[in-house]
């Protein structure tokens, strides 16, 4: 039985994608609706700001679900940044997304947002089969 996973895309000011894994193991497993982190990554400035650009994280997943959560932050940004499309999909070779396993992402029912300074906000779930160890891809339309 598959554990729901959480991908976690952290993005400053200026639009970095991080994202972050839980080390430890439990000693007790997690119930079947428990969210468990999968990845992570420290946040990092992608330079000049990105507008009307997209850009594709490649996650490497370290455990398998049923269903995926973005987190996107702006805890380290001088701005408001706005996300007018998210995506998640399997990883077929490079940045390649395997057809017809692309989704949209959600926030609140909708498919754009905004994070304030100093701020987070996490997606609605999007239900996807992710085994352990696959990867998968992010694409942020900024």
């Amino acid at each position: 039985m598959y554990r729901a996973a959480t991908v976690v895309l952290l993005a400053t000011g200026l639009l970095a994608a991080t994202c972050s894994c839980s080390g430890d193991q439990p000693t007790t497993a997690p119930s079947a609706s428990a969210q468990v982190d999968t990845w992570a990554a420290a946040p990092d400035r992608l330079g000049n700001s990105y507008q009307d650009k997209t850009i594709r994280e490649i996650v490497h997943t370290t455990i398998g679900g049923g269903s995926v959560r973005l987190r996107l932050s702006n805890v380290f940004g001088s701005a408001p940044v706005r996300f007018d499309s998210v995506w998640v999909g399997a990883q077929c070779s490079g940045a390649g997304v395997v057809a017809n396993s692309d989704q949209r992402v959600r926030f609140a029912t909708s498919d754009a947002v905004t994070v304030g300074v100093g701020a987070e906000t996490v997606s609605d779930p999007v239900t996807m089969t992710v085994h352990p160890g696959e990867n998968l891809t992010v694409s942020i339309h900024g």
